[in-house]
């Protein structure tokens, strides 16, 4: 809400001093804060269901895979030990 506003606000302040490259830079503003806040709401969230969510899945997958390769290797080993 805060940045939507700010967004619409940018432009006064600019154009005094910016002249016709007021909506460029107002654009440029807009969209680094629009960026800026994507990123702080996916780190809020990092395990919600989105673009950037962190693979529990896959990364549980490959635990229970390693466990097993290790559990293989020490059963074997006291067989041969």
């Amino acid at each position: 809400m805060f940045i939507s506003l700010f967004c619409l606000i940018v432009p006064v302040g600019l154009v005094e001093s910016l002249g016709w490259f007021t909506p460029l830079a107002s654009t440029v503003v807009g969209f680094m804060l629009l960026a800026i806040e994507r990123i702080g709401t996916d780190l809020q969230s990092p395990f919600n269901s989105s673009e950037h969510q962190i693979q529990t899945e896959s990364i549980c997958e490959t635990i229970e895979k390693n466990l097993q390769s290790m559990q293989r290797d020490a059963l074997g080993a006291e067989h041969i030990g």
